[in-house]
């Protein structure tokens, strides 16, 4: 009786409250509903997200046979949404497929789309081999249709065109733009911060445009709150003056960086370069504001800090709160002086991420189960005795360590106690065993799901019993 009430009580809401519920679902639920009743019959087609999240087996096929046909019917499933489509506007459009330039076509006619809706939230995320990182070839990639931006006076009869729509101008009302594996231009973000007043995060991944060498923001006028361009291949500049907005930026290494007048920058997420080049252009800019810092360290780090081939002028990072540090190393090692040494520069860091990408050649052997084989060394990497004496943690307001990668070894647990001992004000650890290898392609971890089966059993088996009652141990 109770469930039938308020099965009635559904029925009798308005359809702009249903168009809502179904908001929170995904499209494929939303689409079900139609067989509950007459009153949800066709609702789906006025929502205003369009999330085309893809099917959870495509995730391990990429590169298979089967994959293009699963790609084949993905493009189809979003022609035919897009077809029955009724909204007059969309908040969130977004594509998340490995597509190519195969596809132009079909993508346009989605893009054109979004727009014509005024969409306020667009998302491409085109996944070469699953990674941004792996974008190389500039033929392959999908380019993005400059033409959308330059046009403000078409009149939208293109035949090709999945609706009649009034003008491409209608990005005046975008807020948040991502493309990843999307050629774009240095001008074509330069038309997009210009003519999307209240654009807040922008997001660039993986451009192989040869014309993608340079990006410019400036003007005080811009709402842009969240900037990314990384792993594009022949970016050689980024220029970001008169920003008042800009919170955040991540980008890969580039040969000229300037950073200037931007006051509200407090996290900054840098790859792909060496510790002691990054740090001082950051030191004249931002440095002494910066509370949340990402950082990519290169295998010369390493060597640089452990094995103290060179000074490193570094700056103390007052600012500092929240370090994530990643490491693909290419040896056995416990961190231990990597992360004495970072930590020691924050001295009022609460919280330190370590996120480590182990090279599977090294250590998985043939069954896809934990290698217990050692790391080659390197005459560079063979240094003094007393590097492995640890060095004590001054910070007193470290909270919280997390650390990525867990892989179960003898060096992991040994870091881990590190920790136990030597952060006097800890209240939470975390051991994530998840994502731990570095592959040809994202989606092979697939492969080898022993290695993650092994670390979660020594997480549980050999670090739980370590924790004392004051500190809260997590595995996610």
């Amino acid at each position: 009786m109770k469930c039938a009430k308020s099965q009635q009580f559904l029925e009798d809401l308005p359809s702009e409250i249903l168009v809502h519920i179904l908001s929170f679902m995904t499209l494929k639920e939303a689409g079900r509903t139609s067989v509950l009743s007459k009153n949800w019959v066709g609702l789906w087609r006025f929502v205003v997200q369009l999330d085309f999240e893809p099917s959870k087996d495509s995730e391990y096929i990429v590169g298979t046979p089967l994959f293009n046909e699963m790609r084949g019917q993905y493009v189809e499933w979003v022609n035919k949404v897009l077809q029955s489509h009724k909204g007059f506007r969309i908040d969130k459009f977004r594509i998340c497929f490995e597509l190519n330039r195969f596809f132009q076509d079909d993508i346009d006619k989605w893009v054109h789309y979004a727009f014509s809706r005024r969409v306020e939230r667009l998302e491409l995320n085109l996944l070469d081999k699953g990674c941004p990182m792996y974008a190389t070839q500039e033929h392959y990639h999908y380019n993005f249709p400059t033409r959308l931006l330059l046009d403000d006076n078409s009149n939208g009869s293109d035949e090709s065109s999945i609706h009649h729509f009034a003008g491409f101008h209608q990005y005046y009302n975008l807020r948040s733009l991502r493309l990843g594996s999307v050629n774009v231009t240095g001008e074509d973000i330069h038309l997009f911060l210009n003519k999307s007043p209240f654009l807040e995060h922008l997001t660039v991944q993986g451009s192989c445009s040869k014309d993608m060498l340079s990006v410019v923001v400036l003007g005080p006028s811009l709402a842009l709150k969240h900037l990314e361009i990384t792993y594009c291949q022949y970016l050689q500049s980024i220029i970001v003056r008169d920003a008042p907005h800009l919170i955040s930026i991540n980008f890969t290494r580039v040969s000229n960086l300037v950073l200037e007048n931007v006051p509200r920058l407090v996290d900054v997420c840098v790859s792909e370069w060496l510790f002691r080049e990054i740090i001082p252009k950051l030191k004249t800019s931002c440095l002494s504001r910066v509370e949340v810092l990402s950082l990519s360290l290169a295998h010369d780090d390493l060597v640089d800090i452990e094995g103290k081939t060179r000074v490193l002028d570094v700056p103390q990072l007052t600012a500092v709160k929240q370090l994530i540090v990643y490491v693909n190393p290419w040896r056995d090692n416990d961190f231990i002086h990597l992360s004495s040494y970072l930590i020691n520069l924050s001295p009022n860091l609460e919280k330190f991420v370590l996120k480590i990408f182990w090279n599977v050649d090294l250590l998985v052997n043939n069954k896809g189960l934990p290698s217990n084989k050692q790391f080659p060394r390197g005459i560079e990497e063979i240094v003094s005795g007393d590097r492995r004496r640890c060095r004590p943690l001054v910070s007193k307001h470290l909270k919280v360590f997390e650390f990525r990668g867990y892989l179960g070894r003898k060096t992991n647990d040994k870091l881990v106690r590190y920790f136990l001992k030597n952060a006097t004000a800890l209240e939470r650890i975390i051991v994530d065993p998840r994502d731990q290898l570095v592959f040809d392609a994202l989606y092979e971890s697939s492969r080898y799901p022993g290695t993650e089966k092994f670390a979660r059993n020594a997480a549980e088996t050999k670090l739980r019993r370590l924790m004392p009652s004051s500190v809260e141990f997590l595995i996610p």
